[in-house]
């Protein structure tokens, strides 16, 4: 079955159908087919094909605060080397604030991966508002880190 599917997206397509669209729903469908740089006839079979369409708008930014939160940890991790100590409470605090880290990207995936519930399913702003803000929690925790970085040192 898997090679037929594959021929059948190969082939070559010669059959036109006809849609009628609010004009609303036609700048859905280019402005989604442009962020993802496919056609609208693309995006629109990719839709019925039923495979899973996720845009992140922020997921550059998204990226960008990890990053940072990354960088701050590995200089958590320089000073408490450099000083040769650092305290069980920061310590603790360190950890804590990965596992909120931790959890935020899990957060991320599973949502891009599958949203548990249907209504995120059938509503993609939902969705996009849903990982605004996942991205503004990550924003927190990077600001958090980076006091206790600014504690540490």
């Amino acid at each position: 079955m898997k090679g037929k599917n594959a021929n059948m997206d190969k082939s070559k397509k010669t059959e036109r159908i006809e849609l009628r669209l609010s004009e609303e729903e036609k700048k859905n469908i280019a402005y989604h087919s442009q962020l993802m740089n496919i056609s609208m006839s693309e995006y629109i079979l990719l839709n019925i094909r039923r495979k899973r369409i996720v845009i992140c708008e922020n997921f550059p930014e998204l990226i960008y605060q990890i990053s940072h939160i990354g960088n701050n940890i590995n200089q958590i991790a320089a000073i408490a080397n450099k000083n040769d100590y650092i305290s069980e409470k920061n310590i603790n605090e360190a950890k804590h604030l990965m596992g909120k880290c931790y959890d935020l990207i899990q957060d991320i995936i599973s949502i891009i991966a599958e949203p548990a519930d249907d209504y995120v399913k059938s509503d993609p702003s939902l969705l996009s508002d849903i990982l605004s803000d996942i991205m503004n929690n990550v924003k927190s925790l990077r600001l958090e880190i980076n006091d206790l970085k600014n504690k540490i040192d």
